[in-house]
């Protein structure tokens, strides 16, 4: 049985979908407002933040002020002046200008406690320093040898987080004898994908060097294994160097060039 498209059972049917359309819509309107509406005065809960988002980074936090923004339909937290501490809380290991938190705010509610879904850090100046001894450290350009930071410490640390995203100004590479170069616009990414983990970092080269550098590093999930011999995969790619303007042992006066190094690592080393 087929019946009229203006017979009262089709029209009946019409009106239906319009409504529960219109009731979903609302229930929308009513999350979004929930969130932008019933937030309590922000900075009475700056220690409440901080220690929440110590806990995700594994370092104790400070922040100077906190205001909300919209990530979609998402609620974020905008953060200002925050410094990662010592665990002692005794000298400052890095300092960004500002910082960007996604919650979940169900969960957050159900919880009671605020849970985050994303850390974004922003507006970091970062060094990374070559000894004599040849390992490689990193700390804030504005810190000292104290709040150095071996990198394969740092890489444990990042990896034992699940994401975070980090944007930074510009990041020294120094080496000795008075080797100098600063990366524009830096940002790393960690991401947990379906097999592991995935971090990507990009650069982009000084005036008179080239384009941009990339990195990809994946680490496969490796249950009961010791996290130093964990293995994975990396890539690295220099797009459209400049060769005039390397201190290369052959001289260019003009050129471009394309550089490409694939392989795998252990013990955050390449192998």
């Amino acid at each position: 049985m087929r019946w009229h498209p203006q017979s009262a059972p089709r029209r009946i049917l019409r009106w239906a979908r319009w409504l529960a359309l219109a009731s979903l819509l609302s229930l929308l309107l009513l999350a979004a407002l929930a969130q932008w509406w019933l937030l309590p005065r922000l900075n009475d809960y700056r220690d409440v933040l901080a220690t929440t988002l110590g806990d995700y980074l594994h370092f104790p936090v400070r922040i100077e002020s906190i205001t909300a923004v919209r990530d979609g339909w998402q609620l974020g937290l905008r953060l200002q002046g925050v410094t990662l501490q010592d665990p002692a809380q005794t000298r400052t290991l890095a300092r960004f200008s500002q910082a960007t938190i996604t919650l979940d705010l169900w969960r957050s509610l159900d919880d009671w406690r605020p849970i985050l879904n994303g850390v974004r850090l922003e507006g970091a100046h970062l060094a990374l320093e070559s000894k004599g001894d040849g390992a490689l450290r990193l700390l804030d350009e504005a810190g000292d040898a104290e709040t150095a930071t071996a990198l394969s410490n740092f890489a444990h640390w990042l990896f034992s987080l699940p994401r975070l995203e980090i944007v930074g100004e510009q990041w020294a590479v120094r080496r000795p004898g008075g080797f100098s170069l600063h990366l524009l616009h830096p940002y790393l990414q960690l991401q947990e994908v379906g097999d592991g983990q995935r971090l990507n970092f990009t650069a982009q080269l000084p005036d008179g060097l080239g384009d941009r550098i990339e990195l990809t590093v994946e680490r496969p999930k490796q249950n009961g294994v010791d996290p130093v011999q964990a293995v994975g995969q990396f890539a690295f790619r220099a797009n459209r160097l400049d060769l005039a303007g390397w201190p290369l042992p052959l001289k260019f006066a003009a050129g471009r060039a394309a550089f490409e190094l694939n392989g795998d690592w252990q013990n955050w080393r390449p192998c």
